[in-house]
């Protein structure tokens, strides 16, 4: 038995329960589909990424690889887009910064499933690491970007909040930070700076702080 690959469809179900249980709680709400969304981008970076890199005994196609990129570089994306359909009152300026986010975004996702960013893989004695194409750093600027701006955005949606709405954003908050600083540490700083993807099995069970805080 597989205890990685145990722990990898787990978290993978739970988020998917958890997407399924707000959607069906009103499914006519933005807010609530696009929380489902960002699970889903979740999961989708959570299972390729993992099942590769704990891949030992074969060569699994490279493929699966950059399909968790392109998932993983529509996390942020999802994130703002659900922070921003959080907004009473949508303004102009809200509307653009999706719209170049989510240009960014479509460049990033197709780049994803090119040698430009991964390259292949080499199999160490702690596991599969991956070989990062040149726009590997681009990736990493466009993730690290959109993160911030997301963040920024529920922020200061939080500064004009009261009440329970205040609350609310408090704890989506800590949980996005939680889950958000701890796998893009593991899984994007770390690679950029050491060149290395030893502990990026790690990183897809920080989300798990954003969900549970959500």
């Amino acid at each position: 038995v597989d205890l990685r690959l145990i722990g990898t469809l787990t978290l993978c179900a739970v988020l998917f329960c958890l997407a399924l249980v707000v959607v069906l709680r009103d499914p006519r709400a933005l807010v609530n589909r696009l929380f489902a969304f960002s699970m889903v981008t979740i999961i989708g970076w959570v299972g390729p990424i993992s099942l590769y890199l704990s891949t030992r005994d074969s060569d699994p196609s490279i493929l699966l690889g950059r399909l968790g990129f392109a998932s993983a570089a529509l996390i942020p994306f999802s994130l703002l887009w659900m922070f921003e359909s959080l907004e009473e009152v949508p303004a102009r300026r809200s509307r653009r910064a999706l719209f170049w986010a989510g240009s960014a975004c479509a460049v990033c996702v197709a780049l994803s499933l090119t040698p430009l960013i991964v390259a292949g893989s080499a199999t160490a004695s702690s596991g599969r690491n991956f070989i990062y194409g040149p726009l590997h750093p681009l990736f990493g600027i466009y993730f690290l970007s959109a993160f911030v701006l997301a963040l920024y955005r529920l922020f200061r949606q939080l500064r004009f909040a009261s009440g329970i709405r205040r609350l609310q954003l408090r704890y989506l908050l800590l949980g996005i930070l939680l889950g958000g600083i701890g796998g893009t540490t593991t899984n994007l700083v770390i690679p950029l700076v050491w060149g290395t993807s030893q502990y990026s099995l790690l990183g897809p069970y920080f989300p798990l702080f954003m969900a549970g805080f959500a």
